[in-house]
């Protein structure tokens, strides 16, 4: 018989909800910085965005292509991919 995963928190009940900017409505991807900030990729901008994970306020923003179809950002301990 297989195991139920178990996750270590409850989807169904969050501890915090953040209502994001509307520039932010087609993020794909969310990854902590040494900062203690998130970065989140837009999508269809090509653009990163530094988050405060207190707020959702967007704290800064560093594009890196005009436009395209981005799916994930990770940072790896050296780099943000």
């Amino acid at each position: 018989a297989a195991r139920e995963a178990r996750l270590p928190y409850a989807l169904d009940r969050p501890s915090a909800v953040l209502r994001l900017p509307g520039e932010l409505r087609e993020i794909s991807g969310l990854t902590w910085l040494p900062s203690g900030r998130l970065a989140a990729v837009q999508d269809e901008r090509g653009a990163i965005y530094e988050l405060d994970p207190a707020s959702g306020a967007i704290t800064g923003v560093r594009p890196f292509r005009p436009s395209g179809d981005f799916e994930s950002v990770v940072w790896d301990g050296t780099a943000l991919w």
